[in-house]
């Protein structure tokens, strides 16, 4: 469950700061305010608000988000207010406004999204959206940032290594990270974390929704999928293709 803070408190916080302020919100950032018709009842037999889909109960309010930024940045001794990460790309489709806004007034030249992976399969494991959803929200992103002239750019957050996942799968998300000419600096190693369906997952080797048996990567096979996706220095250039083509 998302907990949101007051506007109150925030432009509070806020007033204290000067400058720049880099980013507003954390993780899922785009869901403040969001609340549930029927009050997050005990009773609900979802895991996720929002996998495979937005439970129609669901009420995602951007607007209460967008006025909080323009109150920030309307503060004297603030110049710009930035979202650096955390938006849930999925939850905005088709929302003109609150993409044009993002894009246009608080993005700070980088705008950090989770697409997380693009194989179907993993996605799945890992709760997210597929990849055409980011695909999606990319085009309007960008095309925002055409019609007034402001050049940006989106960083994906990649994870390797999770539970399921395959070289196969790896090598997927290599060529999609080709066909979209994204260069990949920095990727995400999978590291099991209390409490989470992941790590279950990762402890058992079965898929938490089916309890079939899926693949756990070993140490060393992390260690290919990541020499398969990140950008490389020349002097190892080579390196990729090697595991490329043993894979």
């Amino acid at each position: 469950r998302i907990q949101s803070r007051s506007a109150v408190s925030i432009i509070a916080e806020a007033r204290k700061l000067k400058g720049t302020i880099s980013d507003v919100g954390g993780p899922s950032a785009n869901m403040y305010g969001s609340y549930c018709k029927l009050g997050f009842p005990d009773s609900c037999p979802r895991r996720s608000c929002i996998f495979p889909e937005i439970c129609p109960n669901l009420v995602l309010d951007h607007e209460a988000q967008l006025h909080l930024l323009d109150a920030i940045s309307k503060l004297p001794d603030i110049k710009h207010v930035f979202i650096a990460s955390g938006i849930r790309h999925d939850l905005v489709l088709g929302n003109k406004r609150y993409i044009k806004a993002i894009a246009t007034k608080y993005t700070g030249g980088r705008l950090k999204l989770a697409p997380e992976h693009s194989a179907p399969n993993v996605l799945k494991l890992m709760g997210k959206p597929p990849i055409e959803r980011f695909e999606a929200f990319s085009k309007e992103y960008f095309e925002e940032l055409r019609s007034s002239g402001l050049k940006r750019q989106i960083i994906p957050y990649i994870i390797i290594g999770h539970p399921g996942t395959t070289m196969e799968d790896a090598i997927a998300l290599k060529h999609w990270l080709e066909k979209h000419k994204i260069h990949v600096e920095q990727v995400q190693e999978f590291t099991p974390t209390p409490m989470t369906i992941s790590t279950c997952m990762y402890y058992t080797g079965l898929d938490f929704e089916s309890g079939s048996p899926i693949h756990i990567p070993s140490p060393g096979e992390i260690r290919k999928q990541k020499e398969l996706i990140v950008k490389t220095a020349p002097a190892t250039k080579p390196r990729p293709r090697k595991t490329f083509i043993k894979a």
